[in-house]
């Protein structure tokens, strides 16, 4: 999208600052606000979710209700936070198939998301001043761990 002649998007890279946590990177994403030692806490020494399903349902919920959504006008903020990806890192690996199928699952949601907002960019459409933002909420190690401060990680 950003390679598209005439287009408007960007590509920047964004350093987050150890923790590197799900939790409390929504916090600060969300919030504005920095994560408590507690927040910090609970993210570790969680079991691990084994369920070999777990990894195809994890998104369903953003899936099922991210499109319609925007074809709604009673939002001023809409935020899809898709953890399968993470759970594929942990579970599997970042080099893994799972974590590739969810990579490219993600990929034809987001053509599918600029379709729409596309489609409804003209003036006086829905989308015509619609900001799309997507972006990671922190990196991984190869063996899919994160929470550290490696460059991995950020």
């Amino acid at each position: 999208m950003a390679s598209k002649r005439g287009s408007s998007a960007r590509i920047f890279k964004a350093i987050a600052d150890p923790p590197t946590t799900s939790l409390q990177r929504l916090i600060g994403l969300t919030t504005g606000g920095l994560p408590t030692f507690i927040d910090v806490g609970n993210s570790f020494g969680a079991p691990a979710i084994l369920e070999d399903n777990f990894i195809h349902q994890v998104d369903n919920g953003c899936i099922d209700h991210l499109l319609p959504t925007l074809y709604e006008e009673d939002w001023d903020v809409l935020i899809a936070h898709f953890l399968g990806v993470d759970h594929a890192g942990h579970i599997f690996g970042v080099d893994s198939s799972p974590m590739i199928e969810k990579l490219e699952q993600y990929n034809a949601i987001l053509e599918k998301v600029i379709e729409m907002l596309e489609s409804q960019s003209a003036p006086g459409g829905l989308h015509e001043n619609t900001f799309l933002l997507v972006m990671g909420d922190h990196g991984q190690t190869l063996n899919g761990d994160h929470g550290g401060g490696s460059p991995e990680e950020l």
